[in-house]
């Protein structure tokens, strides 16, 4: 994992004439778990942060800012986090869920290597145009900076924030003749909706399993930031863990930051074996 994890991104990122589809990602450290620690931001603004930091290239675009990051569609951005989690910790994660017929507690399984499988290598543009009660929708797909902007507006009104989003991605409504179309605007962005959806289904991944109490199928879609944030709560402070490092093997908070998660923390079950690795 030292030299870099790859992804394979469905839209990527446009540069030198060409769609750049292939990440290579660092796992995680030290230093940027102390950096989300004292981050306090929005989920969407820390999953900027954190790609910012670990992503080493997309195709030819060295380095990786976070004016890239926000670029990214958000179903590439699910992409990178999972990745980032596969690369860090294990590739298998569990998500619960509650079975609505009968309350009982489902474990469903998911294994981030199959979810990361390029599949047929058929890969999506990131705009496009689809047809929907009888009307053209030019749209493109939501970015990390629309993202970022409408998670802002949702700490207000979350409905503002959704419907701000969507119409953010559609740039043109035609009819059959080419003549600007008047609709209904709710059911308009209604159909974008879907189509967004259909378009980037990386942004939401949907796993199923059934409840072992019913039988009844039970369906989520796995927050990879949820995923991460909650693999990096297992231990406590970073900065306590260096405290323990230092003062066990007498390495310096600089060293210690550098090293990636998963082995600091084999480091620290050594000296506890309480402590999870």
């Amino acid at each position: 994992m030292s030299n870099g994890a790859t992804v394979r991104l469905r839209h990527g990122l446009h540069e030198g004439g060409a769609w750049q589809r292939v990440a290579v990602l660092r796992p995680l450290c030290g230093a940027d778990e102390l950096a989300l620690e004292e981050a306090g931001k929005l989920p969407a603004q820390r999953v900027t942060a954190l790609l910012a930091a670990v992503l080493q290239s997309i195709g030819v675009v060295r380095p990786v800012g976070a004016v890239e990051v926000r670029r990214l569609t958000v179903g590439d951005r699910e992409r990178l986090v999972l990745a980032l989690h596969a690369a860090s910790f294990a590739p298998q994660v569990e998500c619960l869920v509650t079975c609505a017929a009968c309350g009982a507690t489902v474990e469903i399984a998911l294994d981030l290597r199959e979810v990361l499988a390029p599949g047929d290598g058929t890969w999506a543009p990131a705009e496009g145009s689809a047809d929907a009660d009888g009307l053209t929708l030019r749209y493109r797909l939501p970015t990390g900076a629309d993202q970022e902007r409408a998670a802002a507006l949702a700490t207000v009104d979350a409905t503002a924030a959704e419907t701000a989003l969507l119409g953010a991605c559609l740039c043109s409504v035609t009819a059959a003749h080419g003549v600007a179309a008047p609709s209904d605007p709710a059911r308009l962005l209604a159909a974008l909706e879907e189509v967004l959806r259909v378009s980037d289904p990386d942004a939401e991944i949907v796993v199923a399993a059934p409840c072992p109490e019913c039988g009844a199928q039970q369906r989520t879609i796995p927050d990879a930031h949820a995923l991460l944030s909650g693999a990096l709560q297992q231990t406590g402070s970073v900065l306590a863990d260096v405290h323990r490092l230092a003062a066990a093997y007498h390495w310096s908070e600089t060293d210690i930051l550098r090293l990636p998660t998963a082995r600091r923390r084999r480091y620290l079950a050594l000296l506890d074996p309480g402590v999870a690795a």
